[in-house]
């Protein structure tokens, strides 16, 4: 029987606001580490869950239909911060990819091609020909 992609596997979760105004999320990674934003050590007693769930180690593949691989950690958090409530986040499991089975340069490369930023992509070749080739 032939597997799904990783691809095929996301989920979506919609989260809203405490009392406070917080979403209650960790995001971590982000491009300047050459890594997916994904989210950190979440408390799930904190957050309200409108639809789905979030759970530590997810990749976030976007926030409010807007792709977010390629993206600083700074601004994945501005954008989920400005968002209305709730705020929807699309997420793949990294257990579902076998991330072990995957060095930096794989996520630095994926992350380029999701985002379909070709200058990313010319850049990614470039350095990777040059410096560590």
């Amino acid at each position: 029987m032939k597997r799904k992609h990783w691809s095929m596997r996301y989920q979506e979760a919609l989260i809203s606001r405490n009392r406070e105004g917080h979403f209650c999320l960790n995001v971590e990674g982000g491009a300047e580490w050459g890594l997916f934003p994904l989210i950190g050590d979440i408390r799930q007693d904190r957050i309200h869950y409108n639809k789905g769930k979030v759970h530590s180690g997810d990749l976030i593949l976007a926030v409010n239909n807007k792709r977010v691989p390629g993206m600083i950690k700074k601004d994945v958090i501005s954008l989920i911060k400005k968002s209305a409530d709730p705020v929807s986040l699309v997420t793949v499991r990294q257990s579902e990819l076998n991330h072990q089975q995957f060095s930096p340069t794989y996520y630095l490369l994926m992350s380029c091609l999701l985002t379909n930023s070709y200058l990313s992509i010319v850049n990614f070749f470039f350095f990777f020909f040059f410096f560590v080739h």
